[in-house]
C-alpha cells in the first residue's frame, strides 16, 4: 500500500488530499471538502501514471 498527497484541483478550495493506493487502485481518499475531490484524485493519479519518470524523459 502506498500513500500519496496531492492538492485537489477540482474546485477553488484546493484541499490537500491523502490518497491510499494499492496496485494503482484508490482505496481511500481523505481531506476532500467536496465530492469533486474523489474524482479529481482519480484523474490526477491517472495522469501521473501516464507521465514518464523524470529520468526516463532525459534519455
Amino acid at each position: 500500500m502506498e500513500e500519496k498527497r496531492i492538492y485537489c484541483k477540482g474546485c477553488r478550495n484546493g484541499c490537500l488530499l491523502k490518497i491510499t493506493v494499492k496496485n494503482q487502485t484508490i482505496l481511500q481518499v481523505e481531506g476532500n471538502g467536496c465530492r469533486r475531490g474523489i474524482s479529481n484524485a482519480q484523474k490526477q493519479l491517472e495522469l501521473t501514471a501516464l507521465d514518464p519518470a523524470p529520468d526516463a524523459a532525459k534519455k
